[in-house]
């Protein structure tokens, strides 16, 4: 509870209670604490900055420290649960398992960092952690992470994309970068928003609005949106706390799908069994019993060339008898949840959106633009904007197009239009 007060709202706004939040703070917690427990006793050793990971890591790491030292200093505690949960996107990049002395070194001294860095906002989760990575004393005694100015500049440069002498968007790319390098990613980035868009263009019509969510949904949708002739799109005040209110508008699940070895009963109830361990793994890590979710059992028949002959519900004990056929076992597991309502937009006065400071964008190598950044957070409903602009939600980050204007609709959520 402590965790989803703190990460909702700054200070002098008043928190809005949702079981859906709580849940999403409680698998935050379980996924911390995953990332430690994978970490080995002896991890512990030299940091080599010569290995690419490695870096990146330690580039993280003092980034994190940077970026909430400074939203405790200026009370915006949301902010720094935003930056931890990008943090910990980062470590789940970098995992344990397989890796060599060199990266284990280096999440070790993440961990000890990320340790230090939610004790004020969990400590008793913050005790655990740091126990667990066999350090001494207190973490409450240890002192505070001190980050390197030089490790929190980013290698990269934001330059903008020009569409037939209109500018359209900004990339990241390597400082210095050759423009037949920027141009290569130009065209990248346009090749993902398409591909983005081909998956859903199909199902647009008049009036269409595209929800996003996820952390890297709202920094993508309006890029996705215009190849598909979306002129809307509705980002969800909370839309990247995924594990809360985003997934909420879903259902937790996961999809299996393994050959039979033979076209036999006793095949198919070994595949069975063997599938239902993985998925009651799985579920558990997700915080659910398999028990407590809506399994749906399906076998496929195929003819040796690959044609379809049929796909039918399975219970375990069925018969199974198709002698020269191909089978699949499939199952889908679902934890269904409570599905928020978004309230219907009311009329409500309209300003000019406050921004909160600048960012960078460099536009040539003599010319450095300055793009507004606004916090979600900061915002009452009826501010508007335009793009370019950069909006920092709860965990997540909106990237405002230029020919794009939004607005923070009467229940805090982000409204986009295409003006082009």
């Amino acid at each position: 509870a402590r965790w989803f007060m703190l990460s909702d709202s700054p200070p002098e706004r008043d928190v809005q209670w949702t079981t859906g939040g709580v849940d999403g703070a409680w698998r935050f917690v379980h996924r911390v604490w995953n990332e430690f427990d994978a970490m080995p006793q002896d991890a512990a050793g030299p940091i080599d900055l010569g290995d690419p990971a490695v870096k990146a890591l330690l580039q993280a790491t003092h980034q994190v420290i940077k970026g909430v030292a400074d939203s405790i200093d200026n009370f915006r505690f949301n902010s720094g649960v935003a930056r931890l949960y990008e943090f910990l996107n980062v470590l789940k990049a970098h995992p344990a398992e397989g890796a060599g002395a060199a990266v284990l070194a280096a999440r070790f001294e993440a961990l000890s960092v990320l340790a230090r860095l939610i004790a004020p906002f969990t400590p008793h989760l913050a005790e655990e952690c740091w126990a667990r990575l066999g350090r001494e004393g207190l973490v409450a005694n240890a002192p505070w992470p001190v980050y390197d100015p030089a490790l929190t500049v980013d290698a990269q440069k934001v330059l903008p994309v020009q569409i037939d002498g209109k500018r359209r968007g900004e990339i990241r790319a390597p400082a210095g970068a050759e423009p037949a390098a920027v141009e290569a990613l130009v065209r990248a980035e346009q090749a993902y928003f398409q591909a983005v868009s081909d998956t859903f263009s199909h199902m647009v019509a008049a009036n269409t609005t595209l929800a996003a969510f996820g952390g890297a949904g709202p920094m993508s949708a309006t890029g996705a949106a215009r190849p598909a002739g979306v002129k809307r799109v509705l980002i969800p005040h909370t839309a990247a706390v995924f594990s809360a209110l985003g997934i909420s508008f879903s259902d937790i699940g996961k999809t299996y799908e393994v050959g039979v070895p033979e076209p036999t009963t006793a095949a198919a109830r070994q595949a069975h069994d063997e599938l239902l361990v993985r998925a009651e793994r799985d579920m558990f890590q997700e915080g659910y019993a398999l028990a407590d979710c809506q399994t749906a059992w399906r076998i496929g028949v195929e003819e040796s060339d690959g044609t379809p002959v049929s796909h039918t519900d399975y219970q375990p004990g069925d018969r199974v008898d198709h002698p020269g056929r191909r089978l699949s076992l499939s199952l889908t597991v679902t934890a269904p949840l409570p599905h928020p309502q978004l309230p219907a937009d009311q009329e409500v006065e309209t300003r000019q959106a406050p921004s909160v400071g600048t960012r960078a964008v460099r536009s040539s190598a003599h010319q450095v633009d300055e793009v507004p950044v606004h916090v979600l957070t900061e915002l009452a409903p009826g501010d508007t904007g335009a793009g370019p602009a950069i909006i920092e939600g709860p965990f997540f980050t909106a990237r405002v197009l230029p020919g794009w204007t939004f607005r923070v609709t009467s229940a805090g959520d982000l409204l986009l239009n295409d003006t082009l």
